[in-house]
């Protein structure tokens, strides 16, 4: 039975309550009244009290629960605007998405498409020009989300765009092991194709993204301008259909002057500004080196500045070459294949007159269908050597 008192459940056989003492044995007489009828109310109100102290029981722990929900929200949202450095609404969502459980691939993420060209952008852009295409790790903070890499506009030819990422966007092997050795089959051309290609672009971007028909020069011709009384160079193998590639050491020279490094001439003569390019964040924690000109030997602009790599060999078919912290063609101290302190400087071929990502021909069908430059259909990027990417003419 029910307290008349305070409405706890007792034994039937209980004479007092056992929470608040009041006795069962003669319920509290009023003039007139009805012993049973009023044991009877007394029971349905014991039982009411018991019903509503288990209603405000779930009730506060919904309200505390809701509480702690509220809470948590306040310090998702909080965490986002500190952590976020642009703050907008789309950090945000992807924020919560992630504290949610929600798995989002890198790729597809927001940034990429808000950075994603189109067609119209490209055409009304101009040789030096900078675009922003794709995403990558950039601020050596992952938290924030990829950042948008930044491109510059090298050459309009054959209806598509040569793209070359302003700065070094990360540190990689040429090859993991060191042998002889071509751009075709090196573990850094698959790392590109593969591993940065699906990280920094989105499916739409993807669709926008040529397969470059690329020649791969031997890198004889470029060693006999040292003079060297014994023959240096080597093969630079098969052509390849890259998605993802890196500057030959001939497109270097046609689009910026580029010159191997002679060590008959000083550091500044064979300083070019037009090759110096600096390394994220990111890369520089990942391994390459930037230029300290810590003896001033060097012009101020050199400062930061690193090592990256070109899909061409060096000097013996177990190297591979570079552009140098000062702008030059070079392998010396970082021509071997293993070396890490070498930074990776991606280019692109994107097709200038297809918004659509219909892009099944490779450059060399398309060009051959357009019937333009048929004579040039396999090395679509070697060009005259008398024009370079700022339209002046230098000593090759």
């Amino acid at each position: 039975m029910f307290c008349w008192k305070c409405g706890t459940e007792n034994p039937e056989d209980a004479r007092f309550c056992k929470k608040c003492g009041a006795t069962f044995e003669k319920a509290p007489e009023t003039n007139g009244s009805n012993p049973e009828r009023e044991d009877a109310v007394g029971q349905f109100l014991g039982k009411k009290i018991v019903q509503l102290k288990n209603v405000f029981a779930n009730k506060k722990k919904i309200i505390i629960v809701s509480a702690a929900i509220a809470a948590v929200v306040i310090v998702v949202i909080a965490g986002v605007s500190s952590s976020t450095k642009k703050g907008s609404k789309a950090d945000i969502n992807r924020a919560i998405s992630s504290e949610a459980g929600t798995s989002t691939a890198s790729a597809e993420n927001v940034n990429n498409s808000k950075n994603t060209v189109s067609v119209e952008d490209i055409k009304n852009a101009k040789v030096g020009d900078i675009i922003k295409f794709g995403s990558y790790e950039q601020d050596n903070n992952s938290s924030n989300g990829a950042e948008p890499i930044e491109w510059q506009v090298v050459d309009f030819r054959n209806g598509y765009t040569v793209l070359l990422s302003k700065n070094v966007l990360d540190c990689k092997h040429y090859n993991e092991k060191t042998k002889d050795i071509t751009w075709e089959n090196s573990t850094l051309r698959s790392w590109l194709n593969n591993d940065f290609y699906n990280t920094a672009f989105s499916s739409s971007e993807k669709k926008k993204i040529a397969t470059a028909h690329n020649q791969n020069p031997d890198s004889y011709e470029i060693y006999k301008s040292l003079n060297k009384s014994y023959t240096m160079g080597a093969k630079g193998g098969n052509i390849t259909d890259d998605k993802v590639f890196l500057l030959s050491w001939t497109e270097v020279r046609d689009y910026f002057g580029g010159k191997i490094a002679n060590i008959d001439l000083g550091i500044e003569d064979n300083y070019n500004q037009k090759l110096l390019c600096k390394p994220t964040a990111y890369a520089q924690a990942q391994g390459v080196d930037p230029f300290e000109n810590s003896n001033n030997a060097l012009p101020s602009d050199t400062v930061g500045c690193c090592w990256w790599w070109l899909r061409s060999p060096g000097e013996w078919q177990y190297h591979a070459m570079g552009v140098n912290f000062y702008g030059c063609l070079s392998e010396y101290d970082d021509g071997y294949p293993l070396c890490r302190g070498s930074g990776v400087r991606p280019a692109i071929l994107i097709d200038s007159e297809n918004d659509n990502g219909n892009n099944t021909q490779s450059s060399t069908e398309k060009t051959q269908s357009n019937n333009k430059d048929s004579t040039n259909q396999v090395n679509w990027l070697h060009r005259d050597p008398a024009y370079d990417l700022f339209g002046d003419s230098t000593a090759r």
